[in-house]
């Protein structure tokens, strides 16, 4: 006793007190951070996603291709290196993350390896293309199939791509998956991005093995002969186009409304939603009810609730087993085996293995009686699809997936002691209709609040990959997810169910009664004034400050994540703040654009390069683009000027001329500030410009665009090939 009073007299002495208050900012501010962090320990974990995600990250941010020698060497020294300090804490806690990024960098680059073969360089002419097919998947009333094992007429074998995909013939019967077939078609190179920092198709299609696209002039022939043999993949295919073709049958009638209810089911059901009307689509995006389309963890979880429900309740109808066998862990394991099978069959797509991967570790903890909601099985699928997938890092799909996922998992964490006291108590047992107004009560608070919580963590990355966010959207998913959870799941897993017997057809009708309900939601909801907010694309470093202030928001759990949301509405805001280009060209050089206003874009031409045009639109903010032609003529402030061989862009002192006539050159080159012409320009004659860009530019370095100065200076220019660079995915003349 006297020790300790001794001892809480030292350390309560006046002098220490006097020092305490005396101590440096700097010193208080690290002593806080030294306390946060170590309270923290059992987060850490969650973190090491995060930093292996950074090295992915880095690896694409690359403009060539890095040499896999020193990775592998950094690698094996930061192993040995951990091992050796796993004694000493504070040297872990440094070693550890880096290994981890490195970890994720070299991840990236074996995926690249391991993918990497020939591809198509430049447009074929139409030639004999025979191969495997391997997959069919409608696009619009057209299909596409990927084909393997080919044989290209004017392709050498070495130069030969593993798989290319092709658009057959509108008036084409698709062939099922397995069968080896031939056609007629043109082969090209994969799609460049639209602009520079747009979605890069070739890079896309890479990680999914295709070297190449093309478009079929004859129809397919099926070669007779053995198919080869099947392989899991090849299997899945088949029963995917075999779903598909039941489904076709059940609902497409021909009319349009059947083409949507088939698009729907097939997108619900097989994860195909290539045939799915753009005006179906676009106001399932705008109503905020595009997630539905996308089968992720609400779709995972009502078949795996209707699994596990369905299985124990027959198991508890025999009592030997329900009074002496664990029924609940055999349910468990069968909603195991069906979600996986429904996994296959949806495709597998990232938001579809997260769901079952955390569906996998929370059925895993029933069967070993630890089950809780946590952050945890969240990071385990992180870190294993970025380890095996390391390039969906860079999609939507993955991004908005695990952003709803944590901000959910994350709000349910911090609310869960206030909510573990709401329920249904002794007094609403015994009254009925009580006790099921509560029951509905509580479902559609909960409802509302998953979707405000979900919508609030996918609406800034909504703004940065779509450039645009559904304002109405927990109106629309108050009205749609109980519709769909409901009603249209049901019913789609019991089709699925009677498939086999062919009895499917009556559950796809239901099913089709209310995919009818959602799509007049989304349509109203979509149609309301104000319901889509546009904003420019910004840039990928704004993404980068929006997700690390997201997550330490939401991984942390003392009060010093309240810091993450200063740092999300810094990186928005900053971003926000960049301003889009004034000029655009195509690659091809058949589209030029100006952006003389605000709200609107001024295009060569509304006939062609209707898809370029699509994605300027939605990249720059825009609703409405008009002719240049028409639009100078009805302006008459000077600002934008056209005659027969081009036209003149005036931002302040600056003077951008777009000639579309060599004629127009000469004349252009001793005016202008910038020329930016879809014709050959002489460069070593033209001078006086200090900015030219010219046909062979766009042909060497893809889609340009360039910004302008109120000061009559050229800001900058970007061409795709800058932020492409010479990766395996790219294809570029030599």
């Amino acid at each position: 006793m006297t020790n300790l009073a001794v001892n809480r007299s030292d350390r309560d002495s006046p002098g220490e007190e006097e020092e305490s208050r005396t101590s440096s900012p700097g010193s208080r501010w690290f002593d806080a951070l030294r306390e946060n962090i170590f309270e923290e320990r059992d987060r850490w974990f969650l973190w090491l996603p995060v930093a292996v995600a950074l090295g992915i990250g880095v690896y694409f941010s690359l403009e060539r291709e890095p040499p896999s020698g020193p990775t592998l060497c950094i690698w094996i020294v930061l192993c040995l290196g951990s091992w050796l300090a796993r004694r000493r804490p504070v040297l872990l806690m440094v070693g550890i993350p880096t290994l981890a990024v490195v970890t994720g960098f070299g991840a990236a680059q074996l995926r690249t390896v391991s993918l990497e073969g020939p591809l198509i360089e430049k447009r074929t002419r139409p030639g004999l293309v025979t191969g495997t097919v391997v997959e069919v998947e409608p696009s619009g009333r057209r299909w596409r199939i990927v084909l393997e094992d080919l044989v290209a007429e004017g392709l050498e074998s070495r130069s030969t791509p593993m798989r290319v995909r092709i658009v057959l013939r509108h008036d084409d019967v698709p062939p099922d998956p397995g069968a080896s077939v031939s056609l007629t078609a043109v082969l090209m190179p994969l799609p460049r991005p639209a602009m520079p920092d747009a979605f890069d198709f070739a890079r896309h299609g890479f990680f999914q093995g295709i070297g190449g696209v093309g478009y079929a002039i004859s129809r397919v022939k099926i070669e007779e002969g053995d198919s080869p043999a099947g392989s899991l993949g090849s299997s899945v295919a088949s029963a995917r186009r075999a779903v598909g073709k039941r489904i076709v049958a059940a609902l497409d009638d021909g009319s349009e409304s059947g083409l949507v209810r088939r698009s729907l089911a097939d997108a619900l059901l097989i994860g195909q939603r290539g045939a799915i009307p753009e005006e179906v689509a676009a106001a399932m995006r705008d109503s905020g009810l595009a997630h539905i389309l996308a089968i992720s963890g609400l779709h995972i979880g009502l078949v795996a609730g209707f699994v596990f429900f369905i299985v124990r309740a027959g198991l508890a109808l025999v009592p030997p087993l329900a009074l002496r066998q664990p029924i609940r862990k055999w349910a468990a394991g069968a909603a195991l085996g069906g979600t996986f099978g429904y996994l296959l069959l949806a495709g597998a797509t990232v938001p579809t293995q997260r769901a079952f991967l955390m569906l996998a570790i929370g059925l895993a903890a029933i069967l070993a009686d630890r089950f809780q909601i946590n952050m945890r099985p969240v990071a385990w699928a992180a870190l294993a699809i970025l380890l095996f997938m390391p390039e969906s890092l860079v999609g939507a799909s993955f991004q908005l997936s695990f952003a709803a996922v944590i901000a959910l998992v994350a709000a349910y964490e911090a609310v869960r002691a206030r909510w573990r006291g709401i329920g249904i108590g002794a007094g609403f047992s015994r009254d009925p209709v009580r006790a099921r107004t509560s029951v509905i009560g509580l479902y559609f608070l909960a409802v509302a609040f998953t979707s405000a919580v979900a919508g609030m963590a996918t609406a800034p990355l909504s703004l940065i990959n779509f450039n645009r966010v559904a304002i109405y959207g927990l109106a629309a998913n108050l009205a749609a997810v109980p519709i769909t959870a409901f009603w249209i799941m049901p019913w789609g897993i019991v089709s699925l169910a009677l498939m086999p017997f062919g009895l499917e057809a009556p559950a796809l009708a239901a099913m089709a009664q209310g995919l009818d309900l959602m799509v007049w939601v989304a349509r109203e909801v979509a149609a309301w004034p104000g319901a889509v907010w546009l904003v420019p694309a910004v840039p990928i470093w704004s993404l980068v400050i929006v997700v690390f202030g997201g997550l330490w928001l939401t991984l942390w759990r003392r009060r010093w994540r309240l810091f993450g949301i200063p740092v999300m509405l810094a990186g928005l805001i900053a971003g926000m703040q960049h301003e889009p280009p004034d000029v655009l060209l195509s690659g091809d050089g058949r589209l030029v654009a100006v952006r003389p206003t605000s709200d609107e874009l001024w295009v060569s031409s509304l006939a062609r390069a209707k898809f370029e045009r699509g994605v300027w639109m939605q990249r720059l903010g825009l609703s409405r683009a008009v002719d240049w032609q028409s639009a100078a003529g009805a302006a008459d402030d000077g600002m934008f000027t056209c005659d027969a061989l081009g036209c003149v862009l005036r931002k302040g002192d600056a003077v951008v001329a777009l000639p579309h006539d060599p004629r127009a050159v000469h004349d252009d080159c001793a005016a202008a500030d910038a020329i930016a012409a879809v014709v050959p320009v002489d460069k070593l004659s033209c001078r006086g410009a200090p900015l030219v860009i010219d046909r062979f530019d766009l042909w060497r370095r893809g889609a340009h665009a360039i910004w302008l100065r109120e000061d009559g200076a050229v800001a900058y220019k970007k061409a795709v090939r800058d932020g492409q660079g010479e990766r395996p995915w790219s294809v570029w003349p030599r």
